[in-house]
């Protein structure tokens, strides 16, 4: 009897050593299978998300007015621009406005990014300041009510955006809503902006050109180390 003990408990050991080796690799299997399953519905949402911030971060056109235009004055072509958007107004009619789309579908699929009100865009893309922080900028044009109820100041709404990476959601750094940067300008008939441009020799400057009744007037900026935007006049 007790020579055949050893054979029996040597055998009881090796079955329970197999189902727990079965167990590990069932477990393990669906680690796994819930792994691939998590990727497969994240990782494409994911990427096109980063494709549209590098869209963003790049973003660059040949100037051209950023504008609301309405029926009686649509220019030739319109229908066709990408970043022209047809909207409703609560009077029924139709008109254009501007609005990159690539800020438009990333905005869509992380709205915190959204503003308080989205105005016309005249500026996005990156920009680097002198210490090394890279951003996503975007700056919006505005008017404002002056003294005159016939003339309009214009300023500027702006974010600074650190960017997202596969890890980590994007997140506004700073923010001016409150419209203090009013240009010393003012117009009554007709104002224009053009789509901002970003300065090749200086990572943190960018410009914007600005027609009011009729007087080109130009406006820089540039990223600072505190993530804030310096925005004047030339």
């Amino acid at each position: 009897m007790g020579r055949m003990s050893a054979p029996l408990l040597s055998y009881s050991v090796e079955v329970t050593r197999k189902r727990w080796r079965r167990r590990a690799l069932g477990v393990g299997v669906l680690v796994v299978l819930c792994g691939v399953g998590y990727l497969g519905r994240h990782v494409p949402g994911r990427m096109v998300m980063l494709g549209r911030q590098a869209e963003c971060m790049g973003y660059s056109r040949a100037a051209g007015p950023t504008r609301t235009y309405f029926a009686a004055d649509v220019p030739k072509g319109i229908e066709g621009d990408r970043d022209y958007h047809i909207g409703q107004g609560k009077d029924g009619k139709y008109f254009w406005y501007f609005y990159p789309k690539c800020l438009a579908e990333l905005e869509a699929l992380q709205p915190w990014l959204v503003p308080p009100k989205k105005h016309t865009p005249v500026y996005v893309g990156e920009r680097l300041s002198k210490g090394g922080n890279k951003r996503l900028v975007v700056v919006r044009c505005i008017g404002k009510g002056s003294t005159d109820p016939e003339q309009l100041r214009f300023s500027f709404d702006w974010d600074v955006i650190q960017p997202a990476t596969f890890g980590n959601e994007s997140r506004v750094v700073r923010s001016e809503h409150g419209l203090a940067q009013i240009a010393n300008v003012v117009y009554s008939h007709r104002f224009e902006a053009q789509i901002g441009q970003s300065d090749p020799t200086d990572g943190s400057h960018f410009t914007i050109d600005l027609t009011a009744n009729g007087a080109p007037l130009r406006v820089d900026g540039w990223l600072m180390d505190d993530d804030t935007l310096r925005i004047v006049e030339q």
